[in-house]
């Protein structure tokens, strides 16, 4: 949103904690405790002139961070399995160099083994969009020029095998600027060029 003649601006903060939450009633029932939570997010919105009745600016910043955890259960290769595998094996070596999780064999197959336990996630991101509009002399023309970032990294669950565990990385780009001119009789022209770029890691080992 354009500013305006006067200032204007906030703070917010939204906090979530587990030790401020109750347990659900599923988990009293079963005697589990409480997932490990804690989020917040924070930022601040600010808008006013730069030139009183000619040039105005608005900016806004908002942080996500985010921690939990969630109990899952895994199916990994058993230390029975690996323990079974030939010396010079290339399973044998993966299996070595990336371990699973320490798991029981199944009573059905002493190969697979199972493994339940809470696993943490982590979500960061970023939002902020910054605008300055000027309007001309005339009364009749507006340049606007307005830029945005968008920006996340979330950390996976390991999925059974902790050293394997990635961070996906997300940031995003936009930017534009419009050139408004009023004409006599109400009619408008608007003109716009805009701009953006997306990169996206999702690093994996290979």
């Amino acid at each position: 949103r354009a500013g305006g003649n006067k200032f204007h601006g906030g703070l917010f903060e939204f906090l979530a904690n587990d030790k401020l939450n109750a347990n659900t009633f599923q988990n009293n029932s079963d005697g589990i405790d409480k997932a490990a939570l804690r989020q917040n997010q924070f930022g601040y919105s600010a808008s006013g002139p730069i030139a009183r009745n000619r040039t105005f600016f608005s900016s806004v910043l908002e942080f996500s961070r985010l921690r939990f955890s969630t109990e899952r259960e895994y199916m990994v290769p058993s230390s029975f399995f690996i323990a079974g595998l030939p010396e010079n094996s290339l399973a044998r070596r993966l299996l070595s160099e990336v371990p699973p999780v320490a798991s029981e064999p199944t009573a059905r197959d002493r190969n697979i083994g199972v493994a339940t336990y809470e696993v943490s996630d982590r979500i960061d991101t970023l939002l902020a969009t910054e605008r300055v509009d000027h309007h001309f002399a005339n009364g009749r023309d507006r340049l606007t020029l307005r830029y945005a970032v968008a920006s996340t990294e979330e950390t996976e669950p390991t999925r059974g095998y902790p050293s394997l565990r990635a961070t996906d990385r997300y940031r995003g780009h936009n930017s534009l600027l419009a050139w408004t001119h009023s004409f006599q009789g109400g009619a408008i022209q608007d003109l716009r060029l805009g701009w953006s770029r997306e990169r996206i890691r999702f690093p994996r080992p290979r």
